[in-house]
């Protein structure tokens, strides 16, 4: 993360996501070079990467520097972006964006794509903890073979003990969540209560959309007293189209 020009260079193995074979030599079709362990460029500092078990598709958390930690979709070739041109509140034109950023940063740590009954409506959904403030979040997201596009976010677990820091999370054998600290090793029993998930395309009480369906000039209205953290359109693919960053009230609009 101290040589943001190395990320970008497929030579070198820092910035980079790895894919080895058993013995530890660069895996065929790789996208690189026969010889190239390089499986992904343009990372900064990922910590969490996880699979799901049905689909087969593959997740990361990327940690920013003091902006943008991300959760990113895992592709074989793609860049991600990190590098010199990677600037807060942006990223370089031909890159892949993420599914989510955060900023202020949350110190991502790991992540896991639960597949179960234990917690009724949560199969499929991601979790990762977060160093920052001891939390796991839940998100919601659908996917194509291409692309994820998020639905919603909500801190799905806290540890109210001072100054601890959740590093892992896993799916256990028993079908339930687990998660680590420095000295300890929670389950979550039964799923905490919380904001509802909104449905795929939903937009929900706290914004209005004028006129909704559109193919020009839309507004968006922010519901409440309470300040926006920001607010971002993004494609079917999951590419984002625009982004405003908060806090933000009233109403926006965008030209389509």
């Amino acid at each position: 993360c101290t040589l943001p020009s190395a990320a970008q260079d497929t030579s070198n193995t820092i910035g980079k996501i790895l894919r080895l074979g058993f013995t530890g030599k660069p895996a065929p079709g790789n996208p690189y070079g026969p010889n190239n362990p390089v499986c992904a460029i343009g990372v900064r500092s990922p910590y969490g990467f996880c699979f799901d078990s049905q689909s087969g598709y593959g997740y990361f958390t990327d940690n920013g520097p003091l902006c943008d930690d991300e959760v990113n979709r895992f592709l074989t070739g793609k860049n991600y972006g990190w590098g010199n041109d990677d600037l807060c509140g942006g990223q370089p034109a031909g890159t892949y964006l993420p599914m989510a950023f955060f900023t202020p940063t949350l110190g991502m740590t790991g992540c896991t794509v639960y597949r179960g009954t234990n917690y009724p409506g949560h199969d499929g959904n991601l979790f990762f903890g977060t160093y920052n403030d001891g939390s796991v979040r839940r998100v919601v997201f659908h996917s194509s073979a291409t692309s994820s596009v998020v639905d919603s976010i909500v801190v799905w677990a806290t540890v109210l003990t001072p100054d601890t820091h959740v590093l892992d999370v896993t799916q256990g054998p028993d079908g339930r969540i687990w998660f680590s600290t420095y000295d300890q090793i929670w389950r979550v029993l039964e799923p905490p209560s919380g904001p509802a998930a909104v449905d795929p395309g939903a937009v929900g009480d706290d914004v209005t959309v004028t006129p909704n369906p559109s193919t020009g000039i839309v507004t968006f209205g922010l519901v409440g007293a309470q300040a926006f953290d920001g607010l971002e359109i993004v494609d079917p693919a999951g590419r984002r189209v625009r982004r405003w960053t908060g806090p933000l009230a009233g109403t926006i609009t965008w030209d389509g």
